[in-house]
């Protein structure tokens, strides 16, 4: 759009990930929004001049934010997806790409074409990666699952949730129902035989009746 109106060409800007992750709003209307209002600003010389005269260290501290938002959400990506930085096929390129980033390196490709900063980096990451799958041995391309970390599910666990716990808990309530049931078989066992010593007391006690009855 930009290059039909006679304008250079764009590309979007990695800030917006992290202003998004400032301000906790991913609604693409939003974004809709604040596009057409920046293009209208942008036939505003005033607004223009407004931008121009913030300090820099107002800016430079606005970046250092929204760049360390968009680094801690590259990692959560990372940690989601469970990426193994053990795995030396992980670890080299992406630490390779990271410095070349950072460090603002430059590759003079022409006299009139450079790759730095985070395009080289990016390069780099990739190419060395999939140059590494191609020629690393197979227990480091497929590791064996079992020496994976298990990561749980997130959320607040309690005692419940602990399958020991549950265990020790049954255990617990059956061997407590089974002392409340030899307790009772006991004292039924004690009653009945109250009964009868009561009953045979009652037969000897007839019996007797009987005998000294003349009749």
């Amino acid at each position: 759009i930009a290059s039909s109106v006679g304008g250079s060409p764009t590309t979007t800007y990695a800030e917006n990930i992290g202003v998004m992750a400032a301000t906790r709003v991913y609604s693409t209307a939003a974004y809709y929004v604040a596009a057409f209002v920046a293009i209208a600003f942008g036939f505003s010389p005033k607004f223009g001049a407004l931008v121009s005269a913030t300090p820099g260290g107002v800016l430079g501290g606005i970046t250092v934010i929204l760049y360390g938002m968009i680094g801690l959400l590259g990692a959560k990506i990372w940690r989601e997806n469970g990426v193994d930085f053990g795995n030396p096929i992980n670890l080299v390129p992406l630490g390779a790409g990271i410095v070349i980033a950072i460090g603002n390196t430059e590759l003079q490709v022409t006299d009139d074409f450079t790759l730095g900063g985070i395009a080289l980096g990016t390069i780099v990451v990739l190419v060395f990666y999939h140059l590494s799958r191609a020629i690393a041995p197979t227990h480091l391309r497929d590791p064996d699952p079992g020496t994976l970390i298990a990561v749980g599910e997130p959320g607040v666990h309690g005692e419940d949730d602990d399958p020991r716990a549950s265990y020790e808990g049954q255990a617990d309530h059956g061997q407590t129902r089974g002392d409340d049931v030899g307790h009772d078989g006991l004292r039924r066992e004690v009653g009945e035989r109250r009964d009868s010593d009561d009953d045979r007391r009652g037969n000897i006690g007839g019996g007797g009746s009987h005998r000294g009855d003349p009749t």
